[in-house]
C-alpha cells in the first residue's frame, strides 16, 4: 500500500496516516517540548537510514515532508518551523555536504569542474561550455569532443544561469578517510592479521 502527499494532505486523521507505514513507529507526545539537540538527532538518524539504504536527495525530501505534515498535525504552532526539505534541515543543523560535484560530459563522460561550467561566459555574458576532451591525443587528425555541458535557463527574476546537463557527486576523501579512522577499535583492528592462528600446513603471508 502506497500513499503519496497529496493523499496524506486530504486525510482528516493522522493517526490512520501513520498507521499505512508499517517500517516505523512514530510515537510522539504533545506535551513534550523540542528542542535543537532533538532534532539534530532526528535527521542524523535519517542520515544513517540514507547511508545504509541509499536515498536519494527526493526520496528524503519526501520523507521530511511527510514528518513535519505529521508533526503539525499534533500541534502546528511548536512545528512549523519544522525543515520542509533536505537543504532547509542542513542548513538549519549546519551540516555540511560531504560530496564534491562534478560537471559531466553527456557524450564522453568526461569530469569537469562544476563553477567552471556555471560562471562561464563570453565576452561578460553567459555562454555554454562545451566539452574539450581529445579521446586519442597522438591520433594524427585530432579532435574535440565539443559537446555542450549545459543549458541555460532564465529564472523569475529574469536572471540567466547555466545549468550543467549532468551532475557527478563524489564522496570527499578527506570525509570518508575521517569516518574510518572513527571506527570502533580501529587501530586494534589493524593488528589482527598478526594475532591470527596459522595452520602450519598453509602457506600465507606473515
Amino acid at each position: 500500500m502506497s500513499l503519496s502527499l497529496d493523499d496524506a494532505t486530504t486525510s482528516n486523521d493522522p493517526m490512520s496516516i501513520g498507521s499505512s507505514f508499517v517500517n516505523e513507529e512514530i510515537s510522539i507526545d504533545p506535551q513534550e517540548s523540542i528542542s535543537s539537540s532533538e532534532n539534530l538527532s532526528t535527521f542524523s538518524s535519517k542520515r544513517r537510514k540514507r547511508s545504509r539504504f541509499r536515498l536519494a536527495d527526493t526520496a528524503i525530501d519526501t520523507l521530511i515532508k511527510f514528518i513535519k505534515h505529521i508533526l503539525t498535525n499534533f500541534n502546528y504552532d511548536r512545528f512549523k518551523d519544522f525543515p520542509t526539505s533536505l537543504y532547509t534541515a542542513r542548513k538549519k543543523l549546519g551540516l555540511k555536504h560531504q560530496f564534491v560535484k562534478f560537471s559531466v560530459c553527456p557524450s564522453c563522460h568526461k569530469l569537469h569542474n562544476i563553477d567552471d561550467v556555471k560562471q562561464h561566459t563570453i565576452q561578460q555574458h553567459k555562454a555554454i561550455k562545451k566539452c574539450g576532451h581529445v579521446q586519442f591525443p597522438n591520433h594524427h587528425s585530432l579532435r574535440q569532443c565539443n559537446a555542450p555541458l549545459s543549458e541555460q535557463k532564465e529564472l523569475d527574476d529574469g536572471k540567466v544561469v547555466n545549468a550543467p546537463l549532468l551532475i557527478y557527486p563524489m564522496p570527499s576523501i578527506k570525509e570518508q578517510l575521517l569516518q574510518m579512522y572513527q571506527r570502533p577499535n580501529f587501530e586494534k583492528n589493524l593488528k589482527l592479521w598478526a594475532d591470527r592462528s596459522v595452520n602450519d600446513r598453509v602457506l600465507c603471508d606473515d
